[in-house]
């Protein structure tokens, strides 16, 4: 190729190069941009909600404070209380009415209301000339829906609840404030008033910036103001909460979840304010929440930060780097032109006779630069690619004879260890001799695994057991092996005090022998989870005890679990529980890789509520149907999904249990 046309396609490639370079440092740029103005955006934007959601606090709390504050001393009047007994006399009837129309003076509203428990009377005043006469607005009912919040109020509260009320011809929101009369556990009535919120609520709920959503929510999330006022849950007294007009019905699941949090930390006193981002209304938006303890309300204010603090507002930045990166750009292709690619149109022949394959050229070096030693290394490079194309095929067959030998090796060794951990397993003869009838499942998850069972006799006593070590594959065969160990001492020292003793016993045994080699972390994470059976020769019953492993017992049709202690907290949790024994039962021992195996349509474990189900349809039939019957099923769920750890599962039926005395 001629120099002049390998430096046009030399050119252009870097062009190219250039361009792409450029194209991907605009694309991290861009990235960095958004990434800092994002993550500056939710600084400043938290900061902001915070300070409207502490201000939306302050302002929600004076006005309602005072009058909750005036409705909780009007009703623990001990005038009043003695009133609420005593309605029906006269005398404290007018010094009561007396009372109610002086505090009435002082509430916001200008009125009151008092409901005497004993007769349902609601009194009200609003200082108007048709209450004067009789101020006995009403006789509260059951049967009347409007009358609900009385009864339900009464029912269920025990200090005061706030109800917001809004009235759409009047288009004034009003808060009732609900107080309960008390003498001692006794209620004696409902007493408060109304406090008009309408334009506090619009100040305070719509008179905001673009952007940001203002709302009160109770306890329950419950709206009480809100912008939008078909939102507002109003009459919240009596409501079913599925009827309810709630804050989360606005969030998806897991952000309605994050808001109950900080709801939760907010009333506990952990802080005074909290932030979260949530999912509003099909918008990831900032919520700032700040608790209102003296009426168990919230403030929300959600800040759309898109909208609040756009990217907009960093664009200049970006577009004065951008530009600058072009500049750079340009410049250093215009250097790289003029010293280099010029002086490299002249190695172009050379490097074309190597590219055909003929490694014996060689590129003279005439520059000790860096173009002259980019030569000499080209130079070696062509060397060693002309040494390895001879020798590769040799080195490849080699490698190939000593990967294998290594695996051949590795496959050998991996089935003697399943030769050494299958003799730890009571054979097929002495299970047969022990139990009338029983099936063996055990599905390794690799070629060896950490599930095993034993067989053991103390004595007149036998030990039947399924254990599980931690983990799977040889590392947990390995664990098989001690743990097999440690239980057969076990039952060898305590096994005359029963299962629970010999759990205990090898539990801690275990954890010393790991203690000698691991550190105390990695010793207590280790371990092995027991189901144990015992029984006495000629005996009608027999204990368990278990640590992770439950035992099921069939009879008539049903399965009855004995369930053990909850894995990983120690053997001395590991309590007895008696049962019978009898051939007329069948008796399993499952590892957790039974339940936990996952399959059908969507993957879930096979569980121990599919499992007893099977147990109770099969315990009828022989033993060795049964585990087939356990395999087949366990495949159909498993399907073409992989096993998810090693699988072991024992059923056995007692022998005629003989008289002792024979």
């Amino acid at each position: 190729m001629p120099p002049i046309a390998f430096s046009k396609r030399l050119k252009t490639r870097f062009a190219l190069a250039v361009l792409l370079i450029y194209s991907l440092t605009v694309t991290l740029t861009f990235i960095a941009y958004r990434w800092v103005a994002e993550s500056l955006a939710e600084s400043l934007g938290s900061a902001y909600a915070e300070r409207l959601a502490l201000h939306g606090k302050a302002r929600v709390l004076e006005p309602i404070s005072r009058e909750l504050g005036l409705a909780r001393k009007l009703a623990d009047s001990p005038l009043l209380k003695s009133w609420a007994a005593r309605e029906e006399d006269p005398q404290l009837t007018r010094q009561a009415l007396a009372e109610l129309a002086s505090y009435r003076r002082w509430f916001a509203d200008g009125s009151y209301f008092f409901v005497v428990a004993q007769s349902g009377h609601y009194y009200f005043d609003d200082g108007s000339t048709r209450y004067r006469t009789n101020p006995i607005l009403q006789t509260m009912q059951r049967e009347q829906p409007a009358d609900s919040w009385y009864f339900s109020t009464l029912n269920t509260v025990e200090d005061y609840a706030l109800n917001v009320d809004y009235n759409a011809v009047s288009r004034t929101t009003k808060v009732w404030i609900n107080v309960i009369v008390k003498e001692g556990g006794r209620k004696l009535g409902i007493a408060g008033s109304g406090l008009d919120l309408s334009r506090f609520l619009e100040t305070f709920v719509a008179d905001r910036q673009r952007g940001v959503e203002v709302s009160l929510i109770d306890a329950a999330g419950a709206i009480k103001a809100h912008r939008e006022r078909s939102l507002i849950d109003l009459n919240s007294v009596g409501k079913r909460n599925d009827a309810r007009s709630t804050f989360f019905r606005l969030l998806n699941e897991e952000s309605a979840a994050a808001l109950k949090d900080a709801m939760a930390e907010l009333k506990r006193g952990q802080r005074d304010v909290a932030t979260l981002f949530a999912q509003l209304d099909g918008r990831r938006q900032l919520l700032g929440l700040s608790y209102l303890p003296a009426i168990d309300w919230y403030a929300v204010v959600a800040v759309d930060l898109d909208l609040v603090l756009g990217l907009e507002r960093f664009t200049p930045a970006l577009e004065v780097s951008l530009l600058g990166m072009l500049v750079v750009a340009l410049s250093l292709g215009w250097l790289m032109n003029r010293l280099v690619l010029h002086r490299l149109a002249r190695l172009n022949n050379s490097v074309a006779e190597v590219a055909a394959g003929h490694y014996q050229v060689r590129l003279p070096v005439d520059h000790d630069d860096e173009l002259g030693r980019l030569s000499a290394t080209f130079n070696e490079m062509a060397a060693t690619v002309h040494d390895y194309t001879d020798n590769l095929e040799r080195k490849v067959a080699e490698r190939t004879q000593a990967l294998q030998t290594a695996n051949d090796k590795l496959v050998e060794s991996l089935r003697y260890a399943s030769l050494i951990q299958a003799s730890l397993l009571p054979p097929t003869e002495r299970l047969s001799a022990e139990f009338a009838d029983h099936f063996v499942l055990q599905r390794p998850r690799a070629e060896v695994g950490g599930d095993f069972y034993c067989l053991h006799r103390h004595g007149e006593r036998h030990y039947v057991g399924m254990v599980d070590c931690t983990g799977h594959g040889v590392a947990a065969a390995f664990l098989t092996m001690t743990a097999a160990a440690v239980i057969e001492q076990a039952i060898a020292a305590v096994g005359e005090y029963g299962p629970s003793a010999v759990i205990i016993y090898a539990s801690n045994s275990f954890s010393n022998v790991l203690r000698r080699s691991e550190s105390r972390e990695a010793a207590l994470s280790t371990g092995f989870d027991i189901g144990l059976l015992c029984w006495d020769e000629g005996s009608p019953t027999a204990r368990f005890a278990g640590l992770g492993i439950s035992l099921f017992v069939a009879q008539d049709g049903e399965i009855r679990e004995y369930k053990s202690a909850v894995s990983g907290r120690g053997g001395q949790h590991a309590t007895e529980q008696a049962l019978s024994w009898s051939p007329q039962q069948v008796y399993y021992l499952c590892s957790d890789g039974l339940f936990d195996q996952g399959g059908g349509p969507s993957g879930y474990a096979f569980g121990k509520t599919r499992l007893t189900a099977l147990l109770a349809e099969i315990a009828s039939q022989p033993l060795a149907q049964q585990g087939e019957q356990l395999t087949a099923a366990l495949r159909e769920w498993q399907g073409s999904r992989d096993q998810r750890d090693d699988i072991t599962a024992l059923g056995f039926r007692p022998q005629q249990i003989k008289d002792r005395a024979s």
